[in-house]
């Protein structure tokens, strides 16, 4: 299964730029089908920490890290791949399908 770990969306205190929420998704891709897992993870920082990054500094991948190491990735991971094999398995006992013969398109 392949795996991609997006953010979809950082909430932060505007006067001091910290990150207080961040929402992400994952998705897993296989046998050509996907899906994804959606969480929110609560932070809690401190803007006189040697570690803290300014807002305008931060990069997709520092928070996909930070959420990487707060969350149970292989349990998310297990999850996707439970959910693909039972969508692999469903579209394999599928008695009917949609398309028209002049589109070659078969869903």
């Amino acid at each position: 299964m392949q795996v991609k770990w997006d953010i979809l969306q950082l909430k932060r205190i505007s006067d001091t730029g910290l990150i207080i929420q961040v929402i992400y998704e994952v998705t897993g891709i296989q046998y050509q089908l996907f899906d994804t897992y959606k969480g929110k993870l609560i932070l809690e920082g401190d803007v006189n920490s040697p570690n803290f990054i300014p807002f305008e500094q931060l990069t997709k991948e520092t928070v996909i890290e930070w959420v990487k190491s707060s969350v149970n990735v292989s349990e998310i991971e297990r999850i996707l791949q439970e959910s693909l094999n039972n969508k692999y398995i469903n579209k394999q006992n599928q008695t009917t399908v949609i398309g028209t013969p002049w589109d070659k398109k078969i869903f």
